[in-house]
C-alpha cells in the first residue's frame, strides 16, 4: 500500500513565490504613499513660505513704500520754499536718499513676491536693473533681451542670485570702469540662460581674478545655481562679463 502526504501549502515553491510578490506589490504601494506624504508636507511647506514672503512683499509695500514716498515729497517741498542754502541742501539730500531707499525697496519686493517666479519676469526686471541706473548716470544702454517666452518657471534663488550678480557687475561698470555705454545681451539656449554685460571703459590692466573686480560674491551666487562666471577682457578697451546658468 502506497501512502501519499501532500506537504502543507506553506512549504510549497508557489506560496512563497506569491508571498514574495504580494511583498514587493505591498512595500511599493507603501513607499509611494510615503514619498507622496513626503513631496505634499514639502509642498504645503513651500506654499507657507511662498504665502510668508507675499505677505512680507506687501506690507513692505504698502506701509514702508508709502512712509518713504511721504519724507521724499516733504523733502522736496521743504527744499523748493526753504530760503537757506544749507537746509534746501540738506533737503535735497534728504529727498534723493528717499527715492533711492524707494527704489531699494521696490527692488526687495520684488524679490521677494513669489508671483515673479518666471523668466519672463527676470528678464523684464533685469532690463529695469541695468536700464535705471545708466540712465541717471547719463550713460547710453543698449540692451538685446530674447522675445517673451511663454510661462517657464524658475526657482527664487535662480532669480535672486542672478538678478543681484547682474546688478553687481552693472555697479562696478558704472563705478571703475569710466565707461560710456553699456550693452546688455540675454538669451536662452535649450535650459541655458546666458547674460552677457558688455562695457566700452577702460578695462582692466592685468589679468583678471576675482579678487581686483570684486567677483567672488558673483561667482559664488552662480555657482550655487550650477552656473558660471566668465570675464572677458577686450584687446582695444572695455570688459565682457558672461553669466551662464542652467534654468531647470
Amino acid at each position: 500500500m502506497a501512502v501519499k502526504v501532500p506537504l502543507p501549502f506553506w512549504k510549497n515553491f508557489w506560496f512563497w513565490a506569491a508571498f514574495a510578490a504580494v511583498l514587493a506589490v505591498l512595500s511599493t504601494i507603501y513607499g509611494r504613499h510615503l514619498i507622496r506624504k513626503r513631496i505634499n508636507r514639502h509642498l504645503r511647506h513651500a506654499q507657507l513660505i511662498a504665502d510668508e514672503r507675499l505677505r512680507i512683499a506687501r506690507d513692505l509695500h504698502d506701509d514702508l513704500g508709502t512712509r518713504l514716498s511721504h519724507i521724499s515729497l516733504l523733502g522736496a517741498y521743504a527744499e523748493g520754499n526753504v530760503a537757506d542754502a544749507d537746509a534746501r541742501a540738506t533737503f535735497g539730500q534728504i529727498t534723493t536718499m528717499s527715492r533711492e531707499l524707494i527704489t531699494a525697496l521696490s527692488e526687495t519686493v520684488w524679490m521677494l513676491n513669489p508671483k515673479n517666479n518666471q523668466l519672463e519676469a527676470l528678464v523684464d526686471f533685469l532690463c529695469r536693473l541695468v536700464s535705471e541706473p545708466c540712465r541717471l548716470s547719463e550713460i547710453r544702454c543698449r540692451i538685446d533681451a530674447m522675445s517673451a517666452t511663454p510661462n517657464v518657471a524658475i526657482s527664487h534663488e535662480f532669480r535672486h542670485n542672478v538678478s543681484l550678480a547682474v546688478k553687481e557687475i552693472v555697479n562696478n561698470a558704472l563705478k571703475h570702469s569710466f565707461a560710456t555705454e553699456i550693452k546688455m545681451s540675454i538669451q536662452l539656449e535649450n535650459t541655458q540662460l546666458k547674460i552677457a554685460i558688455t562695457d566700452n571703459g577702460v578695462g582692466i590692466a592685468r589679468k583678471p581674478n576675482k579678487t581686483s573686480l570684486g567677483l567672488v560674491n558673483i561667482t559664488e551666487r552662480m555657482s550655487s545655481i550650477w552656473g558660471k562666471c566668465m570675464i572677458d577682457q577686450h584687446e582695444k578697451e572695455g570688459l565682457k562679463v558672461t553669466l551662464e546658468a542652467p534654468i531647470s
